[in-house]
Formats: C-alpha cells, structure tokens, sequence
C-alpha cells in the first residue's frame, strides 16, 4: 500500500519534472521506468543524457542491439553522452551533442573520424585510448574543455596542440605519444593545464600559454634499479642521463608558468 501510495505522488509530478529524474539514470535502467505505467512509457526517450556503458565483451552483440534500438526510440536533443564503444558517433554529432567522452576498450587504438573534428556543437570532449587521423582537420570553434588520456598523437596540429580557439579554457594531458620526436603546446587562451606523464615518454614543450591562470604538473621518473626490472643489465640504463634531462625539462616549465599558480609532482620509481 505504502509504495502505491508513494508512486501515486510521483505520478503527481510534471512530466518535464520526471523526465529529469530519469536524465539520472543510465539509458538501460531509464528504459526500465517505461514499466511503471502508461504514463511512463515513453519519458525515457525524452531524456537528454544518455550514457552507454558496455564492459562485458560477452554482453558486446546485446549491448549493440540495445543502443540501436535507443536511438530509434529517442526524439528529444541530447546534452551529454557518454559512451566506450566506437559506434554511434554520426548519430550524436548529427543531434548536436555537446559532451563527448570516448573510451577506447579494444586491443587496436580506434583512429578519431574526421567528423569530430569539426564537429562545432561539442563544448568539452574527453578521449582515451584513441589515435589522431594524419589527414584530420580541426575545427573545435566551441570546445571549452579538451581531455586527452594515453591517445596517440599522429596528426601534427594535435601533436603542437596549436589550439587558438578563445573559448578553450581547460586542456588536460594524461600519458600521450606523439609520433614526432618533440611536442609543443600552443595554446594562448586556455586558464587551466594539467599533464600527467612518464618522463621517458614525454616530449612536449610549452610554447604559448600566455593566459594560463593555475597548473598541475605530475612526472613519473624511472631510475636504475625499475628499469632493471624489465631490461637485461646495462642495455637500458638511462638512469644517468634521467636527472639532467628532467631537471632541464623542469627547468623551462618553471620559467614559462612562472607567475602562475602551479602544483608540480615528481614521482620517483626505483
């Protein structure tokens, strides 16, 4: 009696009110809300946050019919997806989306199309485990947010991040490869920067961030006895030339951000 009661005082409630709680949830537990009753069968098609998840390899070919019959059902523009599998993205760009998170749980890195490039409703993107197309044009006229995490750098304009779009604010790197031997971040309007990287595998400098406000700088630095671990004696041995080169590195991150409000951390292995 108690829970009829309960559910009659939701029932109560505005549909725009219900589809927000809904917005809540993830798409297949907001698909489950149609059950309720007939009122209920259709809000969750109005909502306007859909967040896909698949971690499952054996849940895969469901999974995939499941989002195909989704996005036949959903009418209503959406804000925010979320997603880790590499379909769909024409759908979304094509209904203006303006949060992307991509992440990549295949053994081969997913190479980006060229429509998100360009795609000019997107407001903050985040990639993970993806490549750059070498032919890719970039247009990110809206991007307030750009996350990168362990994405392979082949496109040189993304290897420079010559990023001038004025509305980026916030840039966060997180153990990238560039293919070139060496990086630069030219990015004269963005407020915030963080980089995570191992030391060994990071080549960017930074040229241009004359607007930066607040850094984080974290470096991973392997030394002797942790190389040793996985090379054969004396065939790896960097440990010597580690400290030159980061404190030069260090060095000139110093001087650029110099006036700026940073938190570096250098975390030492072995």
């Amino acid at each position: 009696m108690a829970d009829k009661e309960t559910l009659d005082e939701i029932n109560k409630l505005r549909e725009s009110l219900l589809v927000q709680i809904i917005s809540l949830l993830r798409i297949k537990d907001a698909f489950k809300t149609s059950l309720v009753s007939k009122k209920w069968q259709h809000l969750w098609t109005c909502t306007d946050n859909l967040v896909l998840l698949c971690n499952k390899h054996s849940d895969a070919e469901n999974f995939v019919s499941f989002v195909d019959y989704a996005f036949a059902q959903h009418f209503w523009s959406i804000a925010r997806y979320s997603f880790n599998v590499k379909q769909w993205l024409t759908y979304v760009i094509e209904n203006q989306v303006e949060d992307i998170k991509l992440e990549s749980v295949f053994s081969d890195m997913y190479t980006l199309p060229q429509m998100l490039y360009t795609c000019s409703s997107l407001r903050t993107l985040s990639l993970s485990d993806c490549a750059s197309d070498l032919q890719a044009i970039i247009s990110w006229k809206s991007l307030k947010k750009l996350k990168l995490e362990h994405v392979k750098l082949y496109n040189e304009v993304i290897v420079n991040l010559e990023i001038n779009n004025p509305n980026l604010k916030i840039l966060k790197l997180k153990d990238n490869w560039p293919e070139y031997e060496e990086g630069e971040i030219v990015a004269p309007y963005i407020q915030h920067l963080e980089i995570s990287s191992d030391i060994d595998d990071f080549k960017c400098r930074l040229v241009n961030v004359s607007s930066l406000v607040t850094a984080e700088i974290t470096f991973d630095i392997r030394c002797e006895s942790d190389i040793q671990d996985d090379y054969e004696y004396g065939e790896f041995d960097k440990c010597r030339n580690y400290h030159p080169v980061f404190w030069t590195l260090v060095q000139d991150y110093l001087h650029k951000l110099r006036e700026k409000i940073i938190k570096m951390t250098f975390m030492c292995k072995g």
